[in-house]
């Protein structure tokens, strides 16, 4: 498949699958990830497992450089001198952020693994059947 929009275009072009990789992406929107994963659920079997990984904000080295002055955030300047949209992170998240997103979205926390030194969070979650 090329040239897929995974905010807009129709996802069930992909089939279901058994497993879902979501990998580096969704610190990257610039809204709210909920379509994204709504749409990614539409093409995962009733069993299938969805790995996702985001960057941890509240890392211990970021906490260390906000103690500092710093932001945990790229410089500043990046952000200011990139063009529209931004490329880079515009939202990275707590592990409660991502356990809300996930099961907000009806997914169902399998384990969630925080990293130090990649700073990153890994997540595995189950989806969950919907009934209603």
């Amino acid at each position: 498949m090329h040239d897929l929009d995974i905010l807009s275009d129709d996802m069930v072009r992909l089939e279901y699958n058994d497993v879902v990789l979501l990998m580096a992406v969704i610190e990257h929107l610039n809204g709210s990830p909920r379509r994204l994963i709504n749409n990614v659920r539409k093409i995962m079997k009733p069993d299938a497992l969805l790995f996702s990984e985001v960057p941890n904000i509240s890392e211990f080295s970021k906490r260390i450089r906000m103690m500092f002055g710093h932001s945990p955030l790229p410089q500043y300047k990046d952000y200011f001198y990139s063009e529209y949209p931004y490329a880079g992170h515009n939202r990275e998240m707590t592990v409660e952020e991502v356990r809300f997103l996930f099961e907000n979205c009806v997914f169902k926390l399998c384990r969630c693994y925080v990293t130090i030194t990649r700073m990153i969070e890994l997540v595995l979650y189950r989806r969950r059947s919907l009934n209603y």
